[in-house]
């Protein structure tokens, strides 16, 4: 596997329970519709290397070629973004969203 960069770029992670749960709240509310501005519905950031760590530890079972797997990271390309988080804390003040799930306990 190639991986772009030193893979700790983080990015936003959204465990689909997680949007349903804010999916709903947003349904259900009694705020006023036409109130200004979006609501993310991030749970966090996780790192390529993190995520790539959590995967291989899943698969393992089931897949114990991947024991020694190590990525072959080149570099950077241009545009990378290096880290994106959501913001969540309109979602959470309104809506009173709390992500119950985070990668690690997800599935």
């Amino acid at each position: 596997m190639l991986v772009n960069g030193d893979g700790k770029p983080a990015a936003i992670s959204a465990y689909i329970a997680n949007v349903v749960q804010a999916n709903l709240k947003a349904a259900t509310t009694t705020i006023r519709r036409g109130q200004p501005g979006v609501q993310h519905r991030g749970g966090g950031a996780t790192s390529l290397n993190e995520l790539l760590r959590l995967l291989i530890e899943r698969l393992l079972p089931r897949c114990p070629h991947l024991k020694n797997f190590k990525p072959v990271h080149r570099d950077f390309r241009e545009g990378d973004v290096r880290h994106s988080l959501a913001d969540i804390s309109k979602a959470r003040r309104l809506l009173g969203y709390r992500p119950d799930y985070g990668f690690e306990r997800a599935g």
